[in-house]
């Protein structure tokens, strides 16, 4: 009998170090998952924040071309308001300026998209009414300098240049706003 339970242990001994084997690799497994669901969590994060630093990159590019543009526009209209302001120049550059804000509201509209797709989380409000109103009044300039009547531009243009600094400057409001709720 005695003999017998000494052939037993071994195999009883190689059964309990196989029962503890697959509770600790069934540990380690669960160590594993869990590892594994915390870094696709930081880099989820990490994805976020690159998302956000790149949106908030091309708004600033936006904010800036708007700002340029406001003081372009604004020269131009001080150019109109002088005695012997040469119109068809002063259209010419006004159409420039009309090319320009066109292509900061493409821009501003794919960061509007971007902004819609990523559910509203960088806090840009759509600008569509503001760019309406600048259009307006860089139409009535253009307009103006087409009837040979500088005087009646440079109000729609100092008009219009206001109206640019605003957007810029409500803007860069929103996105402040969005940061400061992060």
């Amino acid at each position: 009998v005695h003999k017998q339970k000494m052939q037993e242990m071994p195999k009883n001994l190689q059964q309990l170090l196989q029962q503890h084997q697959k509770d600790t690799t069934r540990d380690d497994l669960q160590k594993t998952q869990s590892d594994n669901k915390s870094l696709q969590k930081e880099l989820n994060r990490m994805l976020e924040l690159y998302k956000k630093l790149a949106f908030d990159q091309k708004l600033e590019q936006n904010i800036n071309q708007l700002n340029q543009l406001a003081q372009q526009q604004q020269k131009l209209s001080d150019q109109d308001k002088q005695s012997g302001a040469n119109p068809q120049q002063a259209q010419q550059q006004q159409q420039k300026l009309n090319k320009d804000f066109d292509d900061v509201k493409k821009s501003l509209d794919d960061l509007k998209k971007e902004n819609d797709q990523n559910g509203g989380k960088m806090g840009l409000e759509d600008p569509k009414n503001d760019e309406q109103n600048i259009d307006q009044q860089m139409q009535q300039s253009d307009d103006a300098l087409s009837k040979n009547d500088p005087s009646k531009a440079s109000k729609s243009q100092q008009s219009a240049a206001n109206q640019m600094k605003q957007l810029a400057s409500k803007m860069q409001k929103q996105n402040e706003d969005a940061e400061g709720e992060e």
